[in-house]
């Protein structure tokens, strides 16, 4: 398991300079929203403004010392809906963590019923391949389980199997990344435009070409992009055609751009993110782990982002008062009015 996360994160949560991310997000009764997000860390870090998520200089903020070499930087920002919200976040610049939020309302008379959803995107840009076809469902749920809910394995068979399945998950991922070396690569014999290798006889290769790319044994991590030069290197220097190495130069933008995704994707996981959301009303319902009055906490989501989405959920209840006093004077009221009435009649 310990494997599993290490090739899942291959960076340190802990270390000078780091930033810890706390996102609130506090649902109002008319569905508008305010969003908090506190940034924790050293004087610099926090002074940077070069954030892993959707804030700028725009937000309320304020800046205060919550240690020896510690600083919180603390960001608000009200939403009148979450259409606002979502339009925000998708004409922010810069690559950060977005997300979708759509809150629903129903009217109940006694009741009104809130369920709040926020979907966060995957960071893996390469997964051309599906985790399904190395993992299991059960295997995945298992994991998902343990690592992210906290749930203890239920038997030393089941950490074998976990555990086990660690191998099969590093083959997905070195895989995916060769499909995107690969590509690279095809492009790069279509620019090279030689008859006697075309991207039709690259394609013929595919199968020799991965397996000798899965080969590679003690290159470092998989998705990273100093790790992944070496490798493609390694890779490179074993084909024996020319044309091969002429094709990953011609391609070499394409190259480039598979280590700037690498990088971002790294940029985006770097550090631990928690987040909660606050709704109005009783708590009746959320697949967050912790639990706290109208508030729901999730931790470690990125693990899961690192190979599918991941979506916050929550559903409350606020009790209409007023439309009980309501009821409660025509309950009493209307017999009243009809013994008057009769009354009056006489």
């Amino acid at each position: 398991m310990n494997r599993t996360r290490t090739i899942i994160l291959s960076v340190a949560f802990v270390f000078a300079g780091c930033l810890e991310y706390h996102t609130t997000t506090t649902v109002r009764d008319d569905g508008s929203l305010l969003r908090t997000v506190a940034i924790r860390g050293d004087s610099l870090s926090t002074l940077a403004w070069d954030f892993a998520v959707a804030v700028d200089t725009t937000w309320t903020w304020e800046r205060a010392r919550t240690g020896d070499r510690e600083w919180t930087l603390t960001l608000r920002r009200e939403f009148a809906s979450t259409d606002a919200f979502n339009a925000y976040q998708a004409g922010f610049a810069g690559s950060v963590l977005r997300s979708k939020v759509t809150v629903e309302r129903s009217f109940r008379w006694f009741t009104t019923r809130f369920r709040y959803r926020e979907v966060l995107p995957s960071v893996n840009p390469f997964r051309s391949i599906p985790l399904s076809d190395y993992l299991s469902s059960a295997e995945l749920d298992m994991f998902l389980d343990h690592e992210v809910q906290k749930k203890e394995l239920a038997s030393a068979r089941d950490s074998l199997a976990v555990e086990n399945a660690s191998d099969r998950f590093e083959a997905w991922a070195r895989r995916n990344e060769f499909e995107a070396l690969f590509g690279a690569i095809r492009t790069g014999v279509e620019r090279l435009g030689d008859r006697t290798f075309t991207p039709e006889s690259l394609d013929a290769r595919h199968s020799d070409l991965t397996a000798s790319y899965e080969a590679l044994r003690d290159t470092g991590d998989v998705f990273d992009e100093k790790d992944f030069r070496r490798r493609k290197e390694a890779w490179l220097k074993q084909r024996k055609e020319a044309a091969m190495r002429r094709a990953a130069v011609l391609a070499y933008d394409s190259l480039e751009a598979i280590e700037s995704r690498m990088a971002e994707m790294h940029r985006l996981m770097e550090f631990p993110h928690k987040a909660t959301v606050v709704m109005p009303g009783l708590l009746t319902g959320t697949n967050a782990r912790s639990i706290e009055g109208s508030s729901a906490r999730w931790e470690d989501y990125l693990i899961v982002m690192y190979f599918q989405d991941f979506t916050f959920e929550a559903e409350s209840v606020v009790t209409n008062w007023w439309a009980v006093v309501v009821t409660g004077l025509l309950a009493v009221g209307a017999p009243v009015a009809w013994f008057l009435s009769r009354r009056r009649r006489r």
